[in-house]
């Protein structure tokens, strides 16, 4: 029992925004923004999930389907493992990994990022003249699973669907940096982004 009670002392102090700071990761103020990125959960939840986050003058964030977290005063790797912990103890997920992205100060990180049903998921670099389809095709392209018909795009938590299945649709939209697509599978239903109607 003193083992356990001492590994989980050691655990805990590893964890500390103390420590961690001691080895030169910033803390995490009210005000500051930081980019949040989550794998190990359904694409559909990664593009409600990811994105920028303002810390409010509490302290406070709010994630998709949990309660507000705690923030402030934490470095980027102590948050990144209370998000992963608090999604755990509520069942929601089981095996989240979370990456919590703070820039420096520097100039911020212009991307998009492509979910699900492509060859290659993730960030995608953002030019002014980025569409849907050449955002896929720089993911190396659908899978034979891809429903073309449906593919979504997340922007400021607001979402709209985009049929892609005809070449020189006008579905094919200029991206803006931060947005998310979600190509979805032939399959899918009852998900995330099934709970209202469709958008077009």
């Amino acid at each position: 029992m003193k083992r356990i009670l001492s590994l989980a002392v050691l655990t805990s102090l590893l964890l500390s925004p103390t420590f961690v700071a001691a080895q030169g990761e910033p803390t995490l103020k009210a005000g500051e923004t930081f980019t949040l990125r989550i794998s190990g959960v359904p694409p559909e939840d990664s593009a409600a999930i990811n994105g920028p986050y303002t810390i409010s003058n509490s302290g406070m964030i709010r994630l998709h389907l949990l309660d507000p977290v705690s923030a402030s005063g934490l470095t980027p790797s102590a948050l990144s493992s209370r998000i992963e912990q608090t999604y755990k103890q509520a069942e929601i997920y089981t095996k989240p990994t979370v990456n919590v992205i703070v820039s420096g100060g520097g100039p911020q990180e212009r991307y998009v990022t492509v979910m699900g049903e492509v060859a290659a998921q993730g960030p995608v670099p953002y030019n002014p003249n980025l569409t849907l389809l050449a955002a896929v095709a720089q993911a190396r392209g659908f899978s034979d699973f891809a429903n073309r018909e449906q593919v979504i795009v997340v922007r400021n938590g607001e979402r709209t669907i985009h049929d892609l299945s005809r070449a020189g649709t006008k579905d094919d939209i200029v991206l803006k940096p931060g947005d998310t697509v979600v190509v979805r599978d032939k399959k899918a239903f009852g998900g995330l982004f099934d709970r209202g109607k469709k958008d077009q």
